[in-house]
């Protein structure tokens, strides 16, 4: 199994891996229409890779698409975190009757968010009928060795226990929860923070 950058031409392939992954998830599930729901999840993950992702994140897969791990830099000045307004309202319709719902509940997360943290795990998923095959952790792993290696701090959320867990194998704790209003799922904040060396000494960072 090889793993490599994605490009652009990857974007349908990855957006319909990402649907196949989400197909069933309580963030999506809340925040995303249910009529025509997979086909609006691939193409909001088809636009979101286009757009920003590609173009101005990290994102790492496989020669198949089977698997995909999205990194956008968190920095207030990153190009990665200015929506342009067309996108929005193309968000906004694919959300259709749950776009009052996603704004909201994207507006609560990220203010929670810590706000040391240097890269966002914006999404990872791995197509239906690949998972249990350590496919997720191949695609998190450059990532993982670059944050380890000039000691980044790393934040994702998650509304799945499961990923919890998966998570905190690979060095992620729980640095904040909530549940979104109105009877939405509940949210872990999870944080990847450098380890200490064992001199005590703590080198800069590196962005």
């Amino acid at each position: 199994m090889n793993v490599r950058r994605a490009v652009s031409s990857d974007v349908v392939e990855l957006g319909a891996t990402l649907a196949s992954a989400f197909a069933d998830d309580p963030w999506m599930r809340w925040t995303v229409d249910a009529e025509d729901h997979d086909q609006r999840l691939a193409q909001i993950y088809e636009l979101t890779l286009r757009e920003i992702a590609v173009p101005h994140g990290v994102v790492w897969t496989t020669d198949e698409c089977d698997a995909v791990a999205v990194w956008v830099p968190t920095q207030p000045t990153a190009t990665s975190l200015v929506v342009p307004e067309p996108l929005k309202a193309e968000l906004h319709k694919l959300a259709g009757s749950r776009a009052c719902a996603a704004a909201t509940a994207q507006e609560l997360v990220v203010a929670r968010l810590p706000r040391d943290a240097i890269w966002y795990l914006a999404v990872i998923g791995v197509r239906s009928d690949r998972q249990q095959r350590g496919l997720g952790s191949a695609v998190l792993g450059p990532m993982l060795e670059r944050l380890t290696r000039d000691r980044l701090v790393a934040v994702l959320d998650t509304s799945t226990a499961a990923n919890v867990a998966f998570y905190t194998r690979h060095g992620f704790e729980v640095a904040d929860e909530l549940d979104l209003p109105a009877g939405g799922p509940h949210v872990w904040i999870m944080c990847r923070e450098p380890a200490q060396p064992r001199d005590g000494r703590v080198p800069a960072r590196r962005v």
